[in-house]
């Protein structure tokens, strides 16, 4: 039964009355005439109305400002709820008499509030308005800012959260507050909350970590030979499996008791009404399922009442709860009034590991996480969240294994952007990109430790048969690896799309087959591509995924540009290579080699250097030597490569030095160069 059908059925002759006796008092609310109570007397002079019925039409809760509702003289119920309702009025003309009255029915915006103890207890009309354009806009806003809302309860947002958890340790351990300290969550839950907690084998799989009981009941648990018996719980009890070790398993145990104790502390009304409407259909209890983080850090939370009758409230409003608890848990262990700081005073040190910047913040996270007495997962995902986005670049699991540390830079914070990219999301990229699946194919850039890098032995290295990205690249992620945008999709409202793209990446797949990296011939210094993404096409899930798409700005255009340019500047520099030996030694004759390797005449190089072309001629016969900033012209002219232009420069026995006017000659040749 959902509430709106209990409150017509119990309670809407309860409402209708609150409604007349309060509109009385009102003199900016509209009725069809004078209102009453009861019928007047005949002697009445005046017309009047009196209220027949009321029909619910819509209802919304109260969810936004407060979690207790204050009334009258300060009190404070326990649930508030707006409904829409159709009143109908029988109306008596001023004629003195009670014959043939009419009727007319009229809408009205409800506001109530009241008490639930196995029924509704002090149901009150707080206020009421007419339905007109302004009062639906005034309903519009306070659902837009989530103060109404379709269920008893809505998913809170970052900074409600924070201050749902500040208001926790300022009632039961205020000095978390002020000073870092690992919470006593046990003492919190048995002292000052004054929760009962037991250990149980509460599922014969070890799949459910805790439960709270609302009320007192019977409940099934299981012996250590994994045989269902009852129990007796009395209402606040909160149980702990016997599978988590307090020690061994230290930060699943706390988050169990954290997150158990935010259902005590901020769910009692809901499992007050769901009682309530479903009578002993619903089990008062919550489940907290699965570990305190899986391996890719994503908590896992489920609840009971999912299981049960849904005729009350729909699935998401389970899933609300368990958000709720699960996002409040981690705050209470980690609040963040001390671990920002903390984690700045640390950062501020800048201090170094063996493995370089990300090895010292994966070390700083382990350390945080002793501390505070939670998995290193839920401490990535809570620094995260503070802003500290550069934490995102350690403690990855992709693909069955943990990503090594790297160096975040280049993702500012709240961007659904990532360097680090599953082999899935890469295939639906490149079927997206052509030009960047044919950089993939032609092995210039390459899938390594869950990023798309160029392929250059600065960046990319080779071991067991591996690519790996070198000690450097690790540090410099945003000069060698693509940064893509994450988009996350739902099932219903993208199975067809991923249906279509799912062929696309069959057909990029057998792209990858036909012009196979194997029929290339790559540079001996890279490391060869390796058909990476192709096992990974057949395990797209056409149910709910997430699209990577290559960001589409300078940065990441001149990433792929400079991916292009990999066999040019290898073949340019193969050639100086080759070039080098059959340089002649006189410096006129070295003048005219290159000249004539770049198909550049006196005429042309007259018109690029400013020197007239008699003085060129004799430079290239050998009878002048040029000056040091004539030569440097002709260098800069010719485009030559550094090595070449130092090359004529000591041919002319000139030789740079550390002062400023060589250093800017060596720039410049540089700048200039092919």
């Amino acid at each position: 039964m959902t509430f709106e059908r209990y409150l017509q059925e119990y309670h809407a002759e309860d409402i209708l009355n609150e409604l007349c006796n309060l509109g009385q008092q009102y003199e900016d609310v509209s009725f069809p005439a004078k209102l009453l109570s009861e019928p007047a007397s005949c002697e009445s002079d005046d017309a009047f109305c009196i209220t027949q019925s009321l029909t619910i039409k819509r209802l919304w809760y109260r969810t936004g400002d407060a979690d207790m509702i204050e009334g009258k003289d300060g009190y404070h119920f326990d649930l508030g709820f707006t409904i829409l309702a159709d009143v109908e009025f029988s109306i008596f003309e001023a004629d003195g008499s009670f014959k043939k009255p009419s009727s007319e029915k009229r809408q009205y915006y409800v506001e109530c509030a009241t008490d639930i103890d196995g029924a509704l207890r002090h149901l009150t009309v707080l206020r009421f308005m007419d339905r007109s354009g302004r009062s639906d806009l005034r309903i519009r806003m306070l659902k837009k800012q989530g103060i109404l809302s379709d269920y008893p309860l809505r998913q809170l947002n970052d900074e409600e959260l924070e201050e749902r958890a500040e208001m926790f340790l300022q009632k039961y351990y205020p000095s978390a507050l002020k000073d870092p300290v690992r919470l006593p969550i046990a003492d919190i839950i048995t002292g000052k909350m004054g929760l009962d907690l037991v250990f149980d084998k509460l599922d014969p799989d070890g799949k459910t970590l805790g439960r709270i009981y609302f009320r007192e009941c019977d409940a099934e648990v299981f012996s250590q030979c994994g045989k269902p018996v009852r129990k007796h719980y009395r209402a606040g009890t909160l149980v702990t499996d016997l599978s988590i070790d307090p020690e061994r398993d230290r930060g699943a145990f706390r988050f169990t008791m954290s997150h158990e104790a935010c259902h005590w502390e901020w769910d009692q009304v809901l499992m007050k009404l769901l009682e309530l409407l479903g009578g002993q259909r619903y089990l008062m209890e919550t489940d907290s399922t699965g570990t305190e983080n899986d391996d890719k850090g994503n908590k896992g939370s489920d609840c009971l009442l999912y299981k049960l009758d849904e005729s009350s409230f729909p699935p998401q409003v389970f899933r609300i709860l368990e958000q709720n608890a699960t996002r409040t848990a981690a705050r209470i262990l980690i609040p963040r009034a001390t671990v920002g700081t903390a984690i700045r005073d640390l950062l501020e040190m800048q201090l170094t590991s063996e493995g370089g910047r990300g090895r010292y913040l994966e070390d700083m996270l382990f350390t945080l996480s002793e501390f505070y007495g939670v998995s290193k997962q839920a401490m990535k995902i809570r620094v995260e969240e503070l802003g500290f986005i550069e934490f995102s670049g350690v403690l990855n699991y992709m693909d069955g294994h943990y990503i090594p540390a790297y160096s975040a830079r280049g993702v500012r914070q709240k961007e659904c952007r990532n360097y680090l990219v599953e082999a899935d999301q890469l295939a639906h990229a490149l079927s997206a990109k052509p030009s960047l699946l044919k950089l993939y194919v032609q092995g210039k850039v390459v899938f390594a430790e869950g990023k798309l890098v160029l392929n250059d032995p600065r960046y990319v290295t080779e071991k067991a048969g591996e690519l790996q990205l070198t000690s450097y690249a690790r540090e410099h992620v945003d000069e060698c690896c693509f940064l893509f945008d994450l988009k996350y999709h739902r099932a219903k409202e993208s199975a067809e799309n991923r249906e279509m793209e799912s062929v696309q990446a069959e057909k990029t797949s057998e792209m990858v087959q036909e012009r196979g990296l194997s029929e290339q011939s790559d540079p001996e210094q890279r490391v060869p591509a390796k058909r990476i993404i192709q096992p990974y096409f057949n395990r797209i899930d056409a149910s709910c995924y997430v699209e990577a798409n290559l960001r589409n700005d300078m940065a990441e255009q001149s990433l792929e540009e400079e991916a292009r340019n990999l066999d040019e500047i290898e073949q340019q520099f193969r050639s100086i290579l080759s070039s080098k030996d059959q340089v002649p030694e006189a410096l006129g004759d070295a003048i005219r080699y290159h000249m004539k390797r770049l198909h550049v005449t006196v005429d042309m190089l007259s018109e690029s250097t400013g020197i007239d072309s008699r003085t060129i001629s004799r430079y290239r016969s050998g009878q002048t030597v040029p000056s040091l900033e004539d030569l440097i012209a002709v260098c800069i002219g010719l485009h030559l490569a550094p090595q070449f232009s130092l090359s004529l420069l000591k041919k002319a026995r000139y030789q740079l030095s550390d002062s400023l006017e060589d250093l800017g000659y060596e720039l410049v040749l540089k700048k200039y160069s092919q």
